[in-house]
């Protein structure tokens, strides 16, 4: 089990770590992220939105669609 060290110092595993696919909103694949953390950091999107969006509670989140790799 790999471990890092996220921006606060904390450790965090790599195991929990689920990979989300970016999605315009016609379905376009825009990118692969390794996490829904490394998602937020890259575009900014609440990763607790992409997780919603993930589980078909919204629609969206920061105006992509998201799918669980």
């Amino acid at each position: 089990m790999a471990i890092s060290t996220s921006k606060s110092g904390k450790k965090k595993s790599s195991h929990n770590r689920i990979p989300v696919i970016q999605l315009t909103i016609r379905g376009k694949r825009v990118k692969k992220h390794q996490s829904m953390s490394d998602a937020e950091n890259s575009t900014g999107v609440n990763s607790g939105s992409i997780s919603k969006a993930t589980r078909g509670i919204t629609n969206t989140a920061g105006g992509f669609r998201w799918e669980l790799a």
